[in-house]
Formats: structure tokens, C-alpha cells, sequence
């Protein structure tokens, strides 16, 4: 009788059928908390206007490429380091204004999470723990809230024992959440802590280098820089298994823009000889690139209400770019 790899092409036959189950099994438990695939994008205010927008866009586009994920802006984390504790403001109407109007997508609200200046990555675990409640029990107790997008910026390995009891508690309630992961933050044992159900965003704009200018980067010198910022954090997700969203520039930031407008100092006012479109034309180009099932798609920034703090411009995502994200989602 024939042989293969040692054993008889008969006893082979017969293990055909466990093989696969044990297959098929791998394949359930590594999906088993997979996170569809789509769009998602930061929302600051409540605008019917964007509702629109995102509906025509949706009802237009294939369901991986849709907006399934929005983070509308709902609160904001601000540390008092002299008695050791949170304050929080939240706003629960943000997350019942999208989830009343966009039933199909999962609304993760926008916590801002302000640590510069404090001493919050040289807390206990104890006080981690209490800090992880404090927001935990707000977000798990929000209906409308599908989970929570984290934006606290400053990753430290101190701050590991926060995110480890945060991530556990909305685990317990099935709620998703998501970081954002700036270039050269990415950490494995971040990840790792983040577990299943939890997605992590790239900051993919304000690509700048302590040595630039005040000016904006060329759309050349942005795409060679998240080119980087991608293939980094790529490598630490697939390590991990940690799914990914890609951060990219739709209105300006504070490195690709058009325009910028002091409106103390007028004599500093610029302009850009790129367009906001070009840095959106480059940063898809990179994101398309990428084959890993890990990558979910983009993460727009942004959609922006008020304008009057505002010196970097445009603040509205123009035509020809809703023109082109719609036929990439085609």
C-alpha cells in the first residue's frame, strides 16, 4: 500500500475528516470576535447634514466599505493628579443622536482623554482599576453606545494594569473598543491587553518630525511617512492579531492643509500649494496596499461643526472627495 508522510494513503483518507473539523475549528475560534469590515470617522457636534452624507454614501457602497463605525465626540477624561482622580463629563444624547438616526452602525463615542501635564502614567493599579471604572461604567451603561473609542493619545507601558481592567469590563458587556495608535507607539503587549473585540486606529495624519517646519509637509514626504507608520504597525497586529483601521486626512490637520488663518496675527496667514486632496489621493493609495485580513479600512478625519477656533483649513470634506471615497467603496 502507497505511503505518505509515513502512513498508509488509507489511515491518510481517514484522518481527512478530523483534519478538517480541527481546521474549521481554528478558523471559528480566530473569527469567533471578528470585527466586520468598513469605514469609520470622527464626528465633532451633531449635524443632520452628516447624517445625509453618510447615508447616501452607505446606501451606495459595499457593506465592507461602508461607515459601520462612527466616534462622535461624547466626553472628555481630565486627569486631577493632586487627589489622584478622574473627571469625566459625558454627553448621552451624542450617542442616542447617531444611534436614533444610523441604526446599522455601531456608534463607539469619542472620549478625549487628556493626560499631558499630569502624573497619570505613574499611578498604581489600584488607581488604574478605579480610573478603568470610572469610564467603564459609563460607556457600558450608555444603550446607545456600542462601545467606547479611547483617544488617549500618549501610549505608556506603565499604563498597561488601566487598559487590561478597561478592555475586561467592556469586554463583559460585548462592547467593542478602540485606540488610537500613534507611529512608533505600537506595542504588543498593548495589543495583547486590548484582546478580542477591540480594533485600534492609526493616527495616519500629522505626519510631521520634531525637525519640520512650520510650513505642511509635501503630500510626497506624508506618503513616504505613513508608508512607514503602516508597515510598523502591521507587523506588530499580525503578531498580535489585533484588527486595524487607517487614519487619513480629509480636512486639514495640523501638517496637511491648504490653508492656515491667524486671525491675531494675519501676517501669518498661508497658503498651501497642495490641495487637501492630494494627501487623501496618496494616504489611499498606501491603504489599498494592504492585503492582511486584519485591516478593517479607513478612519475619515473629519467632520467638524465649529470653526471658530480653527486656524488650519478646509474643514469640510469636499465633493471631489466624497467622489473618490465613493468609488473606492464601489
Amino acid at each position: 500500500m502507497a505511503k505518505f508522510f509515513g502512513f498508509s494513503s488509507m489511515k491518510k483518507i481517514k484522518l481527512f475528516p478530523k483534519i478538517i473539523r480541527v481546521l474549521l475549528a481554528s478558523i471559528y475560534m480566530l473569527n469567533a470576535y471578528a470585527l466586520p469590515k468598513g469605514n469609520s470617522a470622527w464626528l465633532y457636534g451633531k449635524e443632520q447634514s452628516w447624517i445625509n452624507q453618510i447615508q447616501r454614501f452607505n446606501d451606495k457602497a459595499v457593506l465592507s466599505h461602508r461607515f459601520n463605525y462612527l466616534f462622535p465626540e461624547a466626553g472628555v477624561v481630565h486627569v486631577d493628579s493632586k487627589h489622584n482622580q478622574l473627571l469625566i463629563t459625558y454627553d448621552f444624547n451624542t450617542t442616542k443622536f447617531y444611534k436614533s438616526r444610523l441604526k446599522n452602525v455601531k456608534i463607539l463615542p469619542n472620549l478625549s482623554f487628556w493626560v499631558a501635564n499630569t502624573n497619570f502614567k505613574h499611578w498604581s493599579n489600584i488607581q488604574y482599576k478605579k480610573a478603568a471604572d470610572s469610564i467603564a461604567s459609563i460607556v457600558n451603561n450608555d444603550p446607545n453606545a456600542d462601545g467606547v473609542f479611547l483617544d488617549l493619545e500618549s501610549y505608556s507601558a506603565t499604563l498597561l494594569p488601566f487598559y487590561q481592567e478597561f478592555a475586561k469590563q467592556l469586554r463583559n458587556k460585548k462592547k467593542i473598543i478602540s485606540v488610537i495608535v500613534r507611529p512608533g507607539e505600537e506595542d504588543s503587549a498593548w495589543f495583547q491587553t486590548l484582546g478580542q473585540n477591540a480594533f485600534v486606529v492609526l493616527y495616519g495624519y500629522d505626519l510631521h518630525e520634531p525637525n519640520d517646519s512650520a510650513l505642511p509637509v509635501s503630500p510626497e514626504v506624508y506618503q513616504r511617512r505613513l508608508k512607514t507608520a503602516i508597515t510598523n504597525l502591521m507587523q506588530v497586529a499580525k503578531v498580535t492579531h489585533t484588527q486595524v483601521m487607517g487614519g487619513i486626512p480629509l480636512v486639514a490637520t495640523t501638517y496637511e492643509w491648504e490653508q492656515k488663518i491667524d486671525k491675531n496675527n494675519p501676517s501669518l496667514n498661508l497658503k498651501n500649494l497642495y490641495h487637501q486632496i492630494d494627501y487623501f489621493k496618496v494616504a489611499l493609495q498606501e491603504y489599498t496596499q494592504i492585503q492582511s485580513p486584519l485591516y478593517l479600512g479607513l478612519s475619515v478625519w473629519a467632520f467638524v461643526s465649529d470653526f471658530s477656533s480653527q486656524k488650519y483649513f478646509p474643514l469640510t470634506i469636499s465633493s471631489k472627495e466624497w467622489q473618490l471615497l465613493s468609488k473606492y467603496a464601489e
